[in-house]
């Protein structure tokens, strides 16, 4: 469990960039 949560973050530092990133492409691909 420990291990979990040390790796948890990362796996989370890595996702959301690339989340946010993709919802800001969608709202440039909307307004255009």
């Amino acid at each position: 469990m420990k291990k979990y949560l040390q790796v948890y973050p990362i796996l989370l530092s890595e996702l959301f960039p690339f989340y946010f990133y993709k919802i800001d492409n969608d709202k440039q691909v909307n307004t255009l």
